[in-house]
């Protein structure tokens, strides 16, 4: 038995009380019994104002909680754009530099071969002016050779 039909159960024939008020034999069963169920009704009544209000109450919250949520996805979505903005900002920052690493590495790579010519040219430089030198006026022949 649910607690409606308990409760009206009880509005009839009371907890505990035996008669009912069709069985009434005076007007004072009657009355008693009619205070009774009045007595009754209003402790029913009050229960379910205050089932209402809470009803009332948790309905607004509720719709609290939905504003709220819809306003926390919003938000979501927010970060999640910033943090792909900055993402992106950062990678193409990282490309660059990447790129710009490389071009470096090029750079020093064709000053390293430059400088090896450069060694290379002022060795055959000397060598050159050493022969010369040998085959000058003493004409050491086997010095300029060598």
């Amino acid at each position: 038995m649910s607690n409606v039909e308990s409760d009206a159960h009880q509005l009839t024939n009371g907890p505990g009380q035996s008669q009912d008020i069709y069985k009434a034999s005076s007007v004072a069963e009657i009355r008693a019994t009619l205070a009774h169920l009045s007595h009754r009704q209003a402790a029913v009544t009050a229960r379910l104002d205050t089932l209402v209000a809470s009803q009332k109450d948790l309905s607004r919250e509720l719709g609290r909680l939905d504003l709220l949520r819809a306003h926390l996805g919003s938000q979501v979505v927010h970060a999640r754009s910033v943090s792909n903005g900055m993402l992106s900002d950062a990678a193409s920052t990282a490309n660059r530099i990447s790129g710009a690493v490389k071009r470096l590495d090029q750079e020093q790579h064709a000053v390293k071969a430059t400088l090896e010519v450069v060694e290379q040219v002022a060795e055959l430089k000397a060598c050159v002016l050493g022969v010369h030198g040998s085959m000058g006026a003493p004409q050491d022949w086997e010095t300029a050779a060598a």
